[in-house]
């Protein structure tokens, strides 16, 4: 049995309309046009704990947590400049144990939950 890398703890009515993302239990995750992650949403709050952190953003009334790995991934999405490969390349590095093509789709699907949710938002893209 796969076992998740992250363990979301998600209170929210519904993800953010117009995203194209369907989570959790969804196979459609997002793609990134311009190349670049998603950043933190302005409106959240990022709280490190012991084993993890929570995210919360009282404008949408959400509630996030996340584990140890999931608290890194948010904290490395803190760089504007990084791209997927970046992202996973320093996972592998803090956490060598864990398989190059799970630490990707455990990515994928947390970067596209955080997205539906409005805590993370995608760059904008130029004409």
């Amino acid at each position: 049995m796969r076992k998740s890398l992250w363990n979301p703890v998600v209170s929210a009515a519904s993800p953010v309309p117009g995203t194209g993302v369907f989570v959790p239990g969804g196979a459609r995750l997002l793609t990134y046009a311009t190349g670049m992650l998603p950043t933190p949403s302005e409106s959240v709050i990022f709280r490190r704990l012991e084993t993890g952190a929570v995210v919360y953003d009282s404008a949408a009334e959400v509630y996030y947590g996340l584990n140890d790995v999931g608290a890194t991934i948010w904290e490395l999405l803190g760089d504007a400049s990084l791209t997927s490969d970046r992202l996973i390349d320093r996972l592998g590095s803090k956490y060598p144990d864990a398989d190059g093509e799970l630490l990707r789709a455990d990515c994928d699907a947390l970067i596209a939950s955080l997205v539906g949710y409005g805590l993370l938002r995608l760059a904008a893209t130029t004409a």
